[in-house]
């Protein structure tokens, strides 16, 4: 059977810190923007022609910026159950891991004897990233990025999903995601790409409300000797309610789907006065959780 775990975390804007103890954290007021937006994930989607309007907009009208980020792994056995390890990875322990599992891989192939005691393909990571920007005339442009960096065990329909306070309002109009999937042929090489974007419009696959927005995304199956690469993001511009605000209450959560049963987004996911986001699925799934108090800067 599969496990269904749900990994509770809070992620600081800049600080990894525990839903217990909520800390309060603004903008380095010595970041370079420049060099930060020319950094951010969403210089991966230079294809993609409104990812590319949105980098010129915030070169042109960011004054601060924030961001925060971990890594997760899923660990699977010999008999496919899937667990989620309960360590929040930073890039250097990910990149030591990966580097690590590449190396016995590596002294596999040369001698024959696998030195790895799980089976292939058992761990599967995503990468979660917050950022977000101010402008001078008091609007945030918030972003959720997420990428899986080797496939996922299972695939099916996820969700994205960004939960706030009254202290924070959101133009729904301004909401949209973008999502890719690239695959390859391991016998002619050929890549497959694939992209799917929706906007406040796609109401089987967005929902808008006045405590948070989410979208529910394809995370499409591959033969299983494919790689296959998912990744990409939700965005939205919002401002503090009034002048009298300095922090509202947010809360990120991705939610995996691992056994897929058809699901009505509008019914799924509900956002609660207090910034927390239920979901209410009707499936086996993993939920990583990032909350923080985020203060005006």
């Amino acid at each position: 059977m599969i496990k269904k775990q749900v990994l509770s975390i809070a992620l600081a804007l800049g600080v990894l810190f525990s839903v217990c103890t909520p800390t309060k954290v603004m903008a380095d007021s010595n970041i370079d923007v420049k060099d930060f937006i020319e950094k951010s994930e969403l210089n991966k989607y230079i294809d993609d022609e409104k990812s590319v309007e949105s980098l010129k907009e915030l070169s042109k009208n960011a004054v601060s910026a924030t961001s925060s980020e971990y890594y997760v792994r899923y660990v699977a056995d010999e008999d496919n159950n899937v667990a989620m390890d309960p360590k929040k990875y930073t890039e250097e322990e990910y990149n030591e891991f990966k580097n690590t599992e590449e190396a016995v891989n590596e002294l596999t192939n040369i001698t024959g004897y696998s030195l790895n005691t799980t089976p292939e393909r058992s761990n599967s990571w995503i990468h979660l990233r917050f950022e977000s920007y101010k402008a001078p005339d008091g609007q945030y442009d918030f972003y959720i990025f997420y990428d899986w960096k080797n496939k996922p065990m299972w695939t099916g329909k996820d969700v994205i999903s960004l939960g706030y306070t009254s202290n924070i309002t959101v133009d729904t109009t301004s909401v949209r995601s973008h999502h890719t999937q690239l695959m390859n042929n391991p016998i002619t090489s050929e890549p497959y790409y694939s992209s799917q974007d929706y906007n406040y419009l796609n109401n089987s696959n967005c929902k808008t409300d006045l405590n948070g927005i989410a979208f529910k995304f394809d995370l499409p199956s591959s033969p299983d000797t494919w790689p296959a690469f998912y990744n990409g993001y939700m965005t939205a511009k919002g401002r503090f309610s009034n002048t009298q605000h300095t922090s509202a209450t947010m809360e990120m959560a991705y939610t995996h789907q691992q056994i897929g049963f058809a699901y009505n987004i509008q019914d799924a996911i509900n956002f609660l006065t207090t910034g927390k986001v239920e979901i209410k699925m009707v499936s086996t799934y993993d939920v990583f959780r990032a909350a923080d108090e985020f203060l005006r800067y």
